[in-house]
């Protein structure tokens, strides 16, 4: 059995107490005030937030100790969700952590247009993320919102990338970093 926790910035307006069950669903859903509280439970962390003043460092070292040595957590919302420099040390702890963090947003974003073989795969922040063995690095792609088919392909494939960080299942793809992905 999987408890599907969730937090966000305000809860919808008639709920008393700091959470709601969305029965239909399977989710619990926090004020994100709450947060604290959730992260030590968390197997896995999605983070799916836009980026807004708000959002800006929601992960910091503080938030990342919280989480348990084998925590996946995912980004797919934006980058700065996460401070940069905490999830590099988080990342780097072993203390037989079989943890990992996995994402398709990063906090430089690739150029817009030319050949992205000629650009080292840096544009992803200051560190050197693909050398990890516990970090998956996909590009950031966006397409295809609102169509069914799209939408449970990525949802498919996030749960492929969680299986394998796992140890359940091989990974589905693996970067070419020559390629520059």
């Amino acid at each position: 059995m999987v408890d599907i926790m969730a937090a966000r910035r305000q809860l919808p307006e008639g709920v008393t107490g700091d959470c709601m069950h969305d029965e239909a669903a399977g989710v619990t859903v926090y004020a994100v005030s709450s947060l604290h509280q959730l992260l030590p439970k968390a197997d896995v962390v999605f983070i799916c937030t836009p980026g807004t003043a708000a959002t800006v460092g929601l992960l910091g070292a503080a938030e990342l100790a919280l989480l348990p040595r084998s925590c996946h957590v995912v980004n797919v919302g934006r980058a700065t969700a996460i401070d940069e420099d905490a999830l590099w040390e988080w990342v780097n702890i072993d203390e037989g952590r079989r943890g990992s963090y996995a994402a398709d947003v990063w906090w430089t974003e690739p150029p817009m247009s030319g050949d992205l073989t000629q650009h080292p795969i840096s544009y992803l922040g200051k560190y050197d993320w693909p050398s990890l063995h516990n970090v998956v690095c996909s590009a950031h792609s966006g397409g295809g919102m609102g169509m069914a088919e799209q939408e449970h392909g990525r949802v498919r494939e996030c749960m492929n990338v969680v299986e394998a960080t796992m140890g359940k299942r091989s990974w589905p793809r693996a970067a070419d970093l020559d390629a520059g992905y």
